[in-house]
């Protein structure tokens, strides 16, 4: 895996908040794994709106059954 990706971040200084930036990556501890990812979505939700309270569906996040 590349030592460097681009990462969408939080930025203060830029309209809309989000921004995509150059990360370092680190090695993952014992307990983690390194995945590949080559797509996201990102959906924008009003704050107080009907999405807006984090909620859960089925399975644990971050795992895809084989």
């Amino acid at each position: 895996m590349p030592r460097q990706v681009r990462a969408v971040v939080v930025d203060p200084a830029v309209p809309g908040r989000l921004t995509i930036k150059p990360v370092e990556l680190r090695d993952p501890d014992r307990d983690e794994v390194a995945v590949r990812v080559t797509a996201i979505s990102l959906s924008a939700v009003r704050p107080g709106g009907p999405c807006s309270r984090p909620s859960r569906v089925g399975g644990r996040a971050g795992i895809s059954p084989a």
